[in-house]
């Protein structure tokens, strides 16, 4: 998971605001009881971090001119994670809808 630093974030880094967001939402859900909640933010959690692995930080010289993308690259770890986390989210979401669409 290479990092560049807060001066080089850009847009096409969306996995980080989605792991910033899920991560407040997770620490808020579970400090106020909310089960649902607190279970669709952590998958979200490992499904970002899934997402930063499988997407490196990528550096080409083409025709002289420096060239920096996010290609989505495979990893088997990466992959188990996104399995993990999207699986987390399903769960929630059904348990949701058993429970009367209770997000406690």
């Amino acid at each position: 998971m290479d990092f560049k630093g807060w001066e080089d974030l850009d847009t096409r880094q969306w996995w980080i605001a989605a792991l910033l967001v899920s991560g407040s939402l997770l620490v808020g859900a579970a400090s106020t009881g909310h089960t649902t909640t607190t279970i669709i933010a952590a998958g979200a959690v490992v499904w970002s971090i899934a997402e930063w692995i499988q997407h490196p930080y990528q550096v080409s010289i083409s025709n002289g001119m420096k060239i920096t993308a996010y290609h989505r690259r495979w990893t088997p770890f990466g992959t188990l994670l996104d399995i993990v986390g999207i699986g987390v989210i399903l769960f929630a979401l059904v348990r949701y809808v058993r429970l009367g669409g209770q997000l406690l």
